[in-house]
């Protein structure tokens, strides 16, 4: 999955690189060299890493710049700098009608530009400077985005508009962000992650705020288990502007590792059914009665909690070979007629190594155990799906 980060002047491509971010994306006539004569490309990121293709470049544009007819200049910036969308951001739209017809005018320019078009969920502010009180606007309400997007795209013939999600923008207006997530479903094609208390222009850290203890702010582990549900692939792009402006420089590089450990712990969530595919792929041995318990395919590791939430949400469309378990009081018993056997038994096909899914809270230890013997894994963390039990009437994946 694509790591990206919302510039802020003053930001170090350089130490951004170093962290592991594998896109940035830049506001359309704030991006470094709009303002010369002979504008540059902007400074890109060339990395290889997971999930990154090359130097990658994104682009928004505010609202007040569409309504001042700056659109097509802003389509035509984002092809020079070979920019994989465009972000339309909409705080201050009132009835929607305004950039809708805005984007028509721009159908055939957008279709031959091959960029994408993400139109971001907004809100109103009483007096525009992002500090006083906020209200909802056409963009702010999952119905009209759905509606818009479909219609632009039969207009279109092609899928050339999506939804940029802004879960802080989401959060200060209370939405039931995993609510608004099943709905938009496939039409999600961006995220912009950033945290706040509920007031504006605050632009945090994912995970800084609480409601007192054990509480979040924004709802991150519901969040990312519906994303994971609707099969969301990025990018995800992370917006941190109220941290970078008050943070001592010295102290930026050690902010975008944590972030880029954020990210990693969201990829494990948002990457888990690509990880369950391959488990069913036509190379791996069939079941029978014959080979039923044996590896090869998917095995969890640990019968408790986390086993039963992983089989009530995937376990129809991804079930599992066997159960191993630390515990020998297990052995040789079952969890929902699926077999415990000892971790020893995950060595027993050297040719076709299983898939194992740590399904227990004490994963750091099992993950050292996994290593020692050589076996691949992922690790499961039911906190992220919990929304999901007893729903679904038993379909496993793909909610949406």
């Amino acid at each position: 999955m694509i790591r990206g980060i919302r510039y802020q002047d003053g930001m170090d491509i350089r130490q951004l690189e170093d962290a592991g971010f594998g896109l940035v994306e830049y506001v359309f006539g704030k991006e470094p060299g709009a303002q010369e004569q002979e504008r540059q490309e902007p400074a890109r990121l060339n990395l290889e890493t997971p999930g990154a293709v090359g130097g990658l470049c994104g682009l928004s544009i505010p609202l007040t710049a569409v309504e001042g007819g700056m659109l097509t200049q802003a389509i035509d910036r984002a092809s020079e700098l070979k920019a994989s969308y465009l972000v339309i951001e909409t705080v201050g739209a009132n009835d929607g009608t305004a950039l809708y017809c805005n984007l028509g005018r721009c159908l055939e320019i957008i279709k031959s530009s091959g960029i994408k078009v993400f139109i971001e969920n907004g809100y109103n502010c009483e007096d525009n400077s992002g500090c006083s009180r906020i209200t909802g606007n056409a963009y702010s309400e999952v119905t009209f985005l759905t509606e818009t997007i479909d219609r632009l795209n039969r207009e279109a013939g092609a899928d050339c508009f999506g939804v940029c999600l802004n879960m802080g923008r989401g959060n200060l207006l209370g939405k039931n962000l995993c609510g608004m997530i099943e709905c938009l479903g496939h039409r999600i094609g961006l995220l912009h992650a950033g945290d706040n208390d509920g007031r504006p222009s605050q632009c945090q850290m994912p995970y800084t705020f609480t409601r007192g203890r054990g509480e979040l702010s924004t709802d991150w582990y519901g969040i990312i288990g519906a994303l994971a549900m609707c099969g969301f692939k990025g990018p995800l792009v992370y917006d941190i502007a109220g941290l970078f402006e008050v943070s001592p420089a010295c102290l930026r590089p050690d902010w975008y590792r944590l972030l880029i450990s954020v990210a990693r712990e969201w990829e494990g969530i948002l990457e888990l059914e690509e990880y369950l595919k391959e488990t069913t792929k036509k190379d791996r041995p069939k079941m029978d009665s014959d080979s039923a318990g044996k590896a090869g395919g998917l095995v969890l590791f640990g019968a408790g909690r986390m086993f039963h939430n992983y089989m009530e949400v995937w376990g129809d469309a991804y079930p599992p070979s066997f159960i191993v378990d630390n515990n020998e009081t297990l052995w040789g018993g079952t969890r929902e007629n699926i077999g415990i056997r000892p971790p020893s038994a995950l060595l027993e096909d050297k040719e076709h190594p299983p898939f194992v899914l740590i399904c227990n809270m004490y994963h750091v230890s099992i993950e050292k155990q996994l290593e020692a013997m050589g076996i691949r894994w992922q690790r499961y963390d039911d906190k992220y799906f919990f929304r999901y039990q007893n729903l679904v009437g038993k379909q496993g994946a793909g909610v949406c």
